[in-house]
């Protein structure tokens, strides 16, 4: 191995240690996991899974992400942050996200009725038929109404 390389991989190393005692010291996780994901990406992922299991138990109720960043311990872009590299959106779309297939599920399992549209909108946190209707058809191609006729 000739000497450029030999310094090229002590230079490496060294930045390796030092990115290790920053991580250490800024986060309480390990630096590296099995698959050599840095620390900041654990944390990350730690704080997006936690946050996704708050947002699947409180569907049927008003969640801010505020409260969700409080109860996580960490700020709003932490967790804004750690969604975007987890899951490639924004707390707030994935809520709706959620919001809509929850919507879905109950259309699909319901008996045909319109009034029941906006009892199931309304169940899963959108108080506006048209702006429900509206992000229905852009998630899943087809309106609430034919969901439930085609079930």
């Amino acid at each position: 191995m000739d000497s450029r390389v030999a310094a090229e991989l002590t230079f490496q190393l060294d930045l390796l240690r030092i990115a290790r005692r920053v991580c250490v010291r800024s986060s309480r996780v390990q630096l590296l996991t099995e698959d050599n994901s840095s620390c900041l990406t654990v944390r990350h992922t730690r704080i997006a899974s936690d946050a996704a299991e708050l947002i699947e138990t409180s569907l049927d109720g008003l969640i801010s992400i505020a409260a969700i960043a409080q109860s996580l311990d960490v700020s709003e872009r932490t967790l804004l942050t750690a969604f975007r590299s987890r899951y490639h959106q924004s707390p707030r779309h994935f809520i709706q996200s959620m919001r809509l297939n929850r919507a879905r599920t109950l259309l699909r399992d319901s008996p045909n009725s319109g009034a029941l549209i906006q009892d199931i909108a309304a169940q899963v946190g959108f108080y506006d038929a048209g702006r429900f209707a509206s992000k229905y058809q852009r998630l899943f191609g087809e309106l609430p109404s034919q969901t439930v006729k085609n079930t």
